[in-house]
């Protein structure tokens, strides 16, 4: 039937098996009048089939009959399919298909390695007028660099024996000592003797990296089958069925269970849930999910310190705190000293294990707490009284982390400062002090959502997506600009911060010479490996690192309210976003008010040795229809190209606010994030599996939920439905045409759908009982009727105001049981709620 091929996709799958890697190739062909949405429907669903299954590298290739070139609907829309499931287009500018009158891109190449592929070239040849394609595919891993690894082996510390020499120190010399710096330095030769007396260092070679799930047992059965197989392959009248054979047999059986066993029991220690999230991440690493070793032959240590240190020119360090303090102000915010279990407390908080420059972990400060406690809180408090922060913990290790798969250059890195473990502890006290300060004196701005008790980025996302929802229920459009600025942390003026932390936030002098003398004088050096760089000065800014960097950062950038006039805005620490709503015929007037502000902030920044970056900087109207040649934004005097869409703290926002780029984003990360499961598959139980699910895929899923699901249409519902159900048969060790239904609700009570709706309630329950923001609360009015504990719903002239929790939610809420409502704590409510939904 020559028509039979109509509205069909055809392709061809082929696995190869190359050195124990399961590469799979599907041959693709789209007729050339076959209806887009029978292709569409046919692609989407092979891509999901073999998003469900273990592969080690994946190409899908061949005759697409559309032109990426052309920037179509259609040609985008597979991009976009593939991008959803984490294929990647290869070659996306070279055409291979040469027609006489013509240049098309229509054969193509899609990955999920495309790291992997090099060389690609198109060649012509004769008897067709596409072209060949070639490419290198690198399966040969890279041979591992021998490197040197220094450590302390602290598992086989005698803690009776560490515990009673900790008892034994004689701390008077530490006690006694004239100055912070002279104390620091007697309790860490006290401290060092301790440590290198039970866990002493210890340098070693490394050829490549080692299977951590080894036992001792596994390596003697390893060469004990290798001498098995000596034997009888030496032996002329061998044949597979031998005494010889057999016994070796029996030992390879024996490997095959001791190894698996293993795997399993080094799954479950490496991804227990009493491990954070990071900590399961970094695990992952050292299973081989990234290349731990990188190549770093191409870059000095002391050229990647130089590019980390860099000043930023014009800024004055110094500073004289002579002004007595106002002795009629009774706000005056100065630093407390701490008792022991305050210190215990926090010590207990901290879970990064990161050595700083002292080389000491903080779980051996931990084991060891009980001893150490009074005189840790003696030192905190010495430091606390004298107001002067020891040298020895302002210097930071630097280790730099690969931006891209292959860096070469110095801008290819990224910092990650590591501070001394015991200063983390006394910064925390600093950080809960200055925080508890400055939120009970109400001193931040209202549109100010970092660091604040009930504040997050959800809350400042929530109100700016409700403002622009009032905008479309008032027929209106709602123009944004995100601001960035360069370097922004490293930025900061230190005369100018403890300017405003004196003069704005009532700092008493005591408080302004200990954060002067926590800011000043520091350095960095960057360690790869066991080579250290030089020192370098650290002039201007708040430590990277540091707990207290991101809220000293947030109490310099507050007072920029001041300089906006006309434009709505919100601030999270850095991350500055302009917004106003108009009427589509009043767009040059809202563009000439956002001009006035964003030239308002350029002085702003110039006072505050701040540097906007408008080449970073976003702008976007978000209209239910496309606004034609709107007025130019200009930052800096550098015009400001309109976006289709922007992440926004982390949630993708189009300019219709439809979400589909955002579901598109969680979806392609979620496969992702199983494809590197499904290749360590051979370290997980049933119960491991489900906890990696929930721990590290589950909050994929639910950032920003309780924005995007009151307005999510049926298809993107499905898409996540499809989803989740890929998770599902991931823990359930499902097969592709198994039914799931049975399993939907045994990874958090229900289904992802009802579990989103879930989480809305449990946002509305916390604007019920106050716990959010006063510019949510500002939104919802509680209803005169005490018997219902409702909320009233603002009336709406269009269907707009439907897709916004603070609209929607109110529904969600008002249509529960009274007896639901009543429910006084969370954990109670969300019970409640899943025990109705099952009955």
């Amino acid at each position: 039937d020559p028509n039979s091929h109509i509205n069909k996709l055809e392709y061809l799958g082929i696995l190869v098996n190359i050195n124990s890697l399961d590469i799979l190739i599907i041959v693709i062909y789209n007729p050339p009048h076959n209806k887009f949405s029978s292709f569409e429907h046919y692609y989407l669903e092979l891509l999901d089939k073999i998003s469900d299954i273990t592969f080690h590298h994946i190409l899908i290739c061949g005759d697409f009959n559309e032109d990426i070139l052309s920037d179509s609907n259609h040609s985008n829309r597979i991009l976009v399919l593939n991008q959803l499931h984490n294929f990647n287009l290869i070659n996306n500018s070279l055409p291979t298909r040469i027609a006489l009158n013509s240049s098309t891109l229509i054969d193509l190449i899609f990955s999920n390695s495309q790291e992997l592929i090099t060389d690609f070239k198109t060649t012509p040849i004769s008897f067709s007028d596409h072209e060949l394609i070639k490419f290198n595919f690198n399966l040969i891993p890279p041979s591992q660099p021998i490197y040197y690894r220094t450590f302390r082996n602290f598992k086989n510390i005698n803690k009776n024996e560490l515990i009673s020499d900790c008892n034994n120190i004689d701390w008077s010399d530490t006690v006694n000592s004239p100055n912070v710096d002279s104390l620091i330095n007697n309790f860490y030769i006290k401290l060092n003797f301790i440590l290198n007396k039970h866990a002493p260092s210890h340098t070693i070679k490394i050829k490549n990296n080692p299977n951590e799930w080894m036992t001792d047992e596994l390596r003697e059965l390893f060469e004990l089958k290798e001498t098995l197989f000596y034997v009888w392959r030496s032996n002329r009248y061998r044949f597979r069925g031998d005494q010889n054979w057999k016994e070796f047999v029996k030992i390879r059986n024996r490997i095959s269970f001791l190894k698996n066993k293993s795997k399993i029991e080094f799954g479950k220690k490496y991804f227990s849930s009493d491990l954070s999230n990071k900590q399961k991440w970094a695990n992952l690493n050292k299973l081989g999910i990234k290349n731990n070793n990188c190549d770093f032959h191409n870059v000095n240590v002391n050229d990647l310190n130089s590019f980390f240190a860099q000043e930023i020119p014009g800024v004055d360090v110094q500073i004289d705190i002579d002004q007595p303090d106002d002795t009629e102000a009774v706000d005056h915010f100065s630093f407390d000293t701490v008792e022991p279990d305050e210190v215990e407390i926090i010590m207990n908080s901290i879970a990064t294990d990161a050595c700083g420059i002292d080389e000491i972990p903080i779980s051996f400060i931990k084991s060891i707490s009980f001893p150490l406690i009074n005189i840790l809180t003696f030192v905190f408090n010495f430091i606390i009284i004298s107001s002067q922060y020891p040298e020895k913990w302002k210097k930071a290790v630097v280790i730099p982390t690969p931006k891209c798969n292959n860096p070469s250059q110095v801008k290819d890195f990224r910092p990650i400062s590591i501070l001394p473990c015991i200063s983390k502890i006394l910064e925390k006290i600093l950080f809960n002090q200055i925080t508890n300060f400055v939120n009970n004196n109400d001193l931040l701005d209202k549109f100010q959502s970092a660091y604040r008790n009930g504040h997050s980025t959800i809350t400042a996302l929530v109100k700016i997506v409700h403002d622009i929802r009032l905008g479309f229920n008032s027929n209106k459009i709602t123009i944004m600009c995100l601001l960035d600025f360069s370097l922004a942390f490293n930025s900061i003026c230190h005369k100018n911060l403890i300017k405003k932390l004196k003069n704005k936030y009532k700092f008493q002098n005591s408080a302004c010479r200990l954060m002067l003398s926590f800011l000043n004088n520091r350095s960095q050096i960057v360690k790869v490996g066991n080579d250290l760089s030089n020192s370098l000065p650290l002039k201007s800014g708040t430590p990277q690192g540091s707990c207290l960097s991101a809220l000293l950062f947030s109490l310099y950038m507050d007072d920029i309210k001041s300089v906006i006039r006309y434009s709505s805005y919100h601030i999270y620490a850095d991350d500055v976003q302009l917004y106003i709503s108009c009427s589509p015929d009043e767009v040059d007037d809202a563009v000439r008010k956002l001009n006035f502000d964003l030239k308002s902030i350029e002085s702003w920044a110039l006072q505050n040795s701040l540097k906007p970056n408008p080449t970073k900087t976003q702008a976007i109207i978000f209209s239910k229809n496309p606004i034609e040649n709107p007025p130019t934004i200009y930052f800096l005097n550098t015009p400001i190209n309109y976006s289709k869409s922007v992440k926004n703290l982390g949630l993708v926002m189009d300019s219709g606010l439809k979400y589909d780029l955002h579901i598109n984003g969680i979806c392609q990360k979620v496969y992702a994030t199983l494809k590197t499961f499904r290749n360590l598959q051979a370290f997980f139980d049933h119960n491991t599996r489900l906890l990696l699910v929930r721990s590290l895929i589950l909050p994929i899923f639910l950032y920003g939920d309780q924005i995007f699901y009151p307005g999510l249409s049926v298809e993107l519902k499905n898409r996540i439905e499809i989803c989740f159900k890929s998770c599902l048969r991931f823990i359930f060790n499902l097969k592709r045409r198994d039914s799931t239904i049975n399993f939907r609700h045994r990874v958090m009570g229900c289904d992802i759908l009802k579990y989103f709706h879930l989480r809305v309630l449990c946002f509305m329950f916390k604007c019920f009982h106050g716990k959010v923001p006063k510019y949510i609360l500002d939104y919802c009015f509680r209803s005169n009727s005490n018997r219902r504990n409702d909320f009233l719903i603002l009336l709406s002239s269009s269907t707009s105001l439907n897709s916004t929790i603070l609209h929607q939610g109110l529904a969600y809420w008002n249509e529960l049981s009274n007896e639901i409502k009543s429910k006084t704590s969370i954990q109670s409510f969300k019970g409640a709620i899943l025990k109705h939904w099952r009955e």
